[in-house]
């Protein structure tokens, strides 16, 4: 009784015995968004003052991380209870925590404008400039997790040595795409439970830009940054890297520069699924494969190539006979003497789905076909052939046919052996 009295007369009084999570997040959310413009606040919840200090220790009690509430300020509307507005004199500084993921969005915005009004990053229709080295950084660190995956830490780390080779050359570029394989390399790594090697790409990304760069330039102050947000968080925020994605994709968008846009908006989607909001990812993928083929058409690379991503989203969903379908068609539209990557990585996941659905035999005829179009392009990195060959010695010896596993490890060793002789600095 005592308590249904207590209950009623909070009502009566407008209050609550205790905060209510959505109101903590709002303020969050507003604080961080008013301090990205230069401009203090204060807050009261039905009329009582609320400090903001005491609002983030009552996030850190709930395990709440505030990266993702920042990230996520665009997406929820203030309660009526929470009243924001500006005080007449104001000491506070915006707590790290909160200053951190807002300066790394100001810092690449303002990157990505600058370097493109200066004429750094290449135009419209124009080459790209370190594509190889980017290439080379990514199918190495993904070789090097396969080689975790499968206890073979030497090769792993042999691998991540030779990641690290090609950073010279990434930096000297300003690829407008290099931030992004910084960013999905890092966040694959924490997914993976190796937080220290993340840690230790961002270190070693800020400590050489510094010496090529300057210590004051994006490429510096932003891994530092991160880095200092992985230190003190433990993990990797994955809607830091999202928002950013999301960011950068707008402003490459406002430049015409589209194609980096597209591979942002992809990176962007897949951090979402990441996050667990697979509510939705569908969709994404879907909407963009249409808006892709109604500009640029059906058979375009570019629009194969988000196709493929969904093909990917649904193998990581398990839905292996539709992704079987979805990327048998796909592999129809391209040409018959086709060897791009995103081929390339059709017939991977046609493997993967056969390996899956039972059919080990099919997954070793196809893997091998995907094996054998990467080798036969010459193009000195053969590093994503080498990832190919762990699965498909695998397979092999579930088949019982060790022989054959036995060749084609001798293969991948030694062509992961050429592939580390490749110079990329």
């Amino acid at each position: 009784m005592q308590e249904d009295m207590y209950k009623k007369r909070f009502k009566q009084w407008n209050t609550r015995k205790y905060n209510e999570e959505g109101e903590m997040k709002a303020i969050v959310r507003k604080y961080a968004e008013r301090a990205r413009v230069g401009k203090a606040s204060a807050f009261k919840v039905r009329d009582r003052a609320m400090d903001i200090q005491k609002v983030l220790k009552y996030c850190e009690r709930k395990s709440i991380p505030v990266e993702d509430i920042v990230a996520r300020r665009e997406w929820s509307t203030t309660p009526e209870a929470v009243e924001c507005f500006t005080p007449l004199q104001s000491s506070l500084r915006t707590p790290e925590v909160l200053a951190t993921p807002e300066r790394i969005l100001v810092a690449l915005q303002d990157y990505i404008i600058g370097s493109f009004d200066a004429g750094k990053w290449m135009k419209l229709g124009e080459s790209s400039s370190g594509v190889d080295s980017l290439n080379h950084f990514f199918n190495c660190c993904e070789l090097a997790l396969g080689y975790f995956r499968n206890n073979h830490s030497l090769d792993a780390w042999q691998a991540l040595n030779n990641a690290f080779a090609s950073i010279t050359t990434i930096l000297r570029s300003e690829n407008p795409s290099t931030f992004l394989y910084f960013l999905v390399c890092t966040g694959i790594m924490f997914r993976s439970r190796k937080p220290g090697i993340a840690l230790a790409i961002l270190r070693h990304v800020s400590a050489m830009a510094e010496v090529l760069l300057g210590s004051s330039h994006p490429f510096k102050v932003v891994c530092t940054w991160l880095a200092s947000l992985v230190q003190t968080n433990e993990a990797f925020n994955q809607a830091i890297s999202s928002i950013c994605f999301q960011k950068m994709a707008d402003c490459f968008e406002q430049l015409g520069l589209a194609d980096e846009a597209l591979r942002y908006r992809l990176a962007f989607i897949s951090e979402i699924e990441f996050e667990g909001n697979v509510n939705g990812v569908e969709d994404m993928y879907q909407k963009l494969s249409r808006d892709c083929e109604l500009t640029l058409g059906e058979h375009d690379l570019r629009t194969l190539l988000v196709r493929n991503c969904l093909v990917y989203y649904l193998i990581s969903r398990g839905d292996f006979a539709r992704a079987q379908e979805e990327v048998q068609c796909l592999l129809a539209h391209h040409p018959p003497n086709d060897r791009s990557h995103v081929k390339i990585e059709s017939l991977h996941n046609l493997a993967w789905c056969q390996y899956r659905l039972g059919d080990t035999q099919g997954a070793v005829a196809i893997i091998r076909e995907a094996i054998d179009m990467t080798l036969s392009k010459g193009d000195g990195d053969q590093t994503k052939a080498c990832g190919m060959m762990l699965p498909l010695e695998a397979w092999l010896s579930k088949l019982g046919e060790f022989e054959a596993a036995a060749q084609v490890q001798e293969t991948r060793l030694r062509v992961q052996e050429e592939s580390m002789r490749v110079e990329y600095l």
